[in-house]
Order: structure tokens, then C-alpha cells, then sequence
């Protein structure tokens, strides 16, 4: 291509800056790089206190605004909770169960459809494990016996990927959470069994519980559990299995007890757990709050009649 005679001069006596540029930036970056790699380690244990500092800084600040306190760690086995909360439920304006939550060897939960029983064993494993990372945690009181192993199975999480159904997923957690569970691992557990015939579903139940109150991996100390199952008949069905029912035993029978007297048109939610069994479900209730045709309720109250008679 034409070059102008000045042009020409000014190559030879600039030549192409915009490369010398270029090249210039590239060469003070690799001096950066190999300055910031001679101070390599220093730096990351730098942004690993610093990281520590953010967490605990965040844990204290959450602390003072949502006045949690400062749970009590023992070496003994047991957990003790008065008024726990769930944090986001709390955050969401949702209730907390204003009640003492007592697990020695095990709790065994039912209650009602949405009276809460799944927030309750979720909030247990929270405040857990939060008192474990040097947290303090959602409650009025807590005494928590150290675990060495947190295990649930709570919600299944299904896939195509996966040639497996609901059941077999809920059957291979809980028999995992088995095969490492010591005598101070906190197990928690929502409806085993479901997804399957009544009766091996039950029978899987109460061989779990029977299995973690008489625990054979350590000396003669079972684990603490907390179960919760939605079958009404299951206490029916514990002695059957030659599970023990009485609290002193190892089993805590304990229900939500959500309902007011009136159950028409709707339902008042108390969030309280007190000693005993529950009998009733009110799923037809549930489903009329949450917006069923109102004559498919009328088949469903009339299909109910004629099953329960």
C-alpha cells in the first residue's frame, strides 16, 4: 500500500506504538502474577481469616437482631429445646412451636396434616447443627449433647437420570444414615415408609425404630431419633412389632395438637407439642382450605363415610 514520504519517516522514528503499547501491559501483568504468587500462601491463609471473620461476624450479627442465645453443649446424650424456631419460617412470619422439645432415645411424632410436624423435626436438625458451628441458635433455652453425625431423610428428590423410584430413594438414605449411625448420631426421619403398601410400610417403620432403640454397633446405648409418620394407627400397630410404646421405654408418643373445636369452615393452627397420639388427620379440612371443588369434597366426605363404616 502508498505510504507518504512523512509517513515513512514516522514508522522509523516511532514505529507502531500502539504494539509497543500492548506488549508493555502484557509484561507488567506477568510481573504482577509472578509477585502475587511469591506471596501465594500468605495470601490465601489471609482470605481464609478473613473468610472465618465474615462467617462469625455474620453469626454474631444474626444473633443480636433475632435474638437468639447461646445454646448449652454437653457430652451427654439428649437434646433439650425450649421455644425453638425455624429461622426462615420465623423470617417468613410464621408461628414457632412454643413448647419444650425433649429427645433422650427418640421421639416418635404424628399430628394432623399441616399442623407442622415436618417444620418441628426440620427446626430440631437446625438448631443442631447450628449449635455445632459455634452458632447461637433460634430458642429460649437449648442443651444440646454433642452428635457426631447428622442424618435425615426428609425430602426425596426424584430424577429421569435416576432408575429409581420414590420408595427405593427413601429405602437407600435410610439405609445408609444406618450403616454410619453410632449411638451419637441424631437421625430425623419424616414418614418412612409411604410410597408403598400400608402394611410394608408400617412393618419398614417400626423395624427402623425398634432397630435404633436397641442399638448394636456400641454398647447398649441407642441413638436419638426423631420420627414423625402420619398414620394414626401406627401406635396401634407398635406393640404388634414388639416396639415398646411407653415413654419410659425409649419411645416419646407426641402430637401437634393444631386443631380448634370448630372445624367448619376452617381450622385455627395452635403449633403446640404436647405428650400423647394423634387420631385424626382433617385431610378433607385441609383440602377445602386449599380450594377442592366443593362437590368433589362431597363424594370424598361420602367416600369416607362408607371406608370408615
Amino acid at each position: 500500500y502508498y505510504k507518504h514520504a512523512i509517513m515513512t519517516r514516522l514508522d522509523e522514528t516511532l514505529g507502531d506504538i500502539y504494539t509497543r503499547i500492548v506488549d508493555r501491559e502484557l509484561d507488567l501483568l506477568q510481573s504482577v502474577r509472578e509477585d502475587v504468587l511469591h506471596y501465594g500462601a500468605a495470601m490465601t491463609a489471609l482470605a481464609d481469616r478473613l473468610a472465618d471473620l465474615d462467617a462469625l461476624a455474620s453469626m454474631a450479627h444474626t444473633a443480636r437482631i433475632l435474638g437468639w442465645v447461646r445454646p448449652h453443649l454437653t457430652r451427654t446424650r439428649g437434646i433439650h429445646i425450649e421455644d425453638g424456631r425455624h429461622p426462615l419460617v420465623e423470617m417468613a412470619g410464621g408461628s414457632a412451636f412454643r413448647r419444650p422439645h425433649r429427645a433422650g432415645e427418640g421421639i416418635l411424632l404424628t399430628g394432623p396434616n399441616s399442623s407442622g410436624k415436618s417444620v418441628y423435626v426440620k427446626q430440631t436438625g437446625v438448631i443442631v447443627f447450628l449449635s455445632h458451628i459455634g452458632s447461637y441458635v433460634p430458642a429460649r433455652r437449648a442443651r444440646i449433647g454433642m452428635v457426631d453425625h447428622l442424618m435425615t431423610r426428609l425430602q426425596t428428590s426424584e430424577s429421569v437420570s435416576r432408575p429409581e423410584s420414590a420408595f427405593v430413594i427413601d429405602v437407600r438414605q435410610v439405609a445408609h444414615a444406618l450403616q454410619i449411625a453410632t449411638p451419637r448420631s441424631l437421625l430425623l426421619m419424616d414418614e418412612f415408609g409411604k410410597g408403598t403398601d400400608a402394611g410394608n410400610g408400617i412393618s419398614l417403620f417400626c423395624g427402623v425404630l425398634k432397630y435404633l432403640l436397641n442399638f448394636p454397633k456400641r454398647g447398649d446405648d441407642p441413638s436419638t431419633a426423631s420420627l414423625l409418620h402420619h398414620d394414626h394407627a401406627l401406635h396401634r400397630d407398635l406393640p404388634l412389632c414388639h416396639v415398646p410404646s411407653d415413654p419410659q421405654e425409649g419411645v416419646v408418643p407426641t402430637r401437634i395438637d393444631s386443631l380448634s373445636a370448630t372445624m367448619v369452615p376452617q381450622f385455627t393452627l395452635l403449633y403446640a407439642v404436647k405428650p400423647g397420639r394423634s387420631s385424626v388427620s382433617w385431610g378433607l379440612a385441609c383440602a377445602q382450605v386449599a380450594g377442592i371443588p366443593p362437590g368433589i369434597l362431597r363424594l370424598a366426605r361420602w367416600a369416607h363415610a362408607r371406608l370408615v363404616n
